[in-house]
């Protein structure tokens, strides 16, 4: 498992039982992440793309509409920077 994503998994305080790479583009990667608290995707995306889906997904929930929970951090928030990268993470339905 890739050190960066380990790291950026403790940002939210997940603790990765397993960990797998499900897409690899050259604009983003999506990680199946498992652990004790449940399941997790984790997103690399850029950073613009990180901050307009979670606005959207911020307001749809605040009407209302059911959406894929976002997961923040341990410190509240919901993006995570690393490397000039952003990563941001989502509950398994």
């Amino acid at each position: 498992m890739d050190k960066m994503v380990l790291e950026v998994l403790s940002k939210y305080g997940i603790r990765p039982q397993k960990c797998t790479l499900i897409r690899n583009k050259e604009d983003r990667s999506v990680w199946k992440v498992e652990g004790k608290k449940g399941k997790f995707v984790l997103k690399l995306v850029s950073a613009e793309k990180a901050q307009k889906i979670s606005n959207v997904t911020l307001f749809l929930s605040g009407k209302g509409i059911p959406v894929i929970p976002v997961v923040p951090t341990l410190k509240g928030d919901f993006v995570v920077r690393s490397k000039k990268k952003i990563f941001r993470s989502l509950s398994m339905v």
